[in-house]
């Protein structure tokens, strides 16, 4: 599985929390980051067209007048127990527009909502 990006991350990230928007609006899975290679976007689309979940017109709308683009290749979806709100991890904390980058605090809280929890 792989999630295409604009733009690649700015920090090292191993965890995803996978939030859904309206009407859920509720984190509802762990992912493990596998890799994360920035590229051509002609490249992406050829060694990743398969995994992207996306078909070419769109594709080419997403990155349509960048040199470069991001994909994120995702390893181990780990759905929570029970879907969090973002306020559940910290009452200050607002939905992100793309990311939010989580501490070590806000990712242990969602670990112990697993649905089973890694060795």
């Amino acid at each position: 599985r792989v999630e295409f990006r604009r733009r690649p991350f700015r920090r090292l990230v191993q965890t995803i929390a996978l939030y859904v928007s309206s009407p859920v609006q509720r984190i509802v899975a762990l992912l493990d980051v596998r890799s994360v290679r920035t590229d051509t976007p002609q490249n992406l689309w050829r060694d990743y067209s398969r995994q992207g979940g996306i078909g070419k017109d769109d594709f080419d709308r997403y990155f349509g007048g960048l040199e470069t683009g991001a994909v994120i290749e995702i390893d181990n979806v780990r759905p929570l127990r029970s879907p969090m709100r973002i306020r559940d991890l910290d009452p200050n904390m607002r939905a992100p527009q793309n990311w939010a980058y989580l501490g070590p605090a806000e990712i242990s809280k969602l670990r112990h909502s697993l649905t089973s929890l890694p060795d």
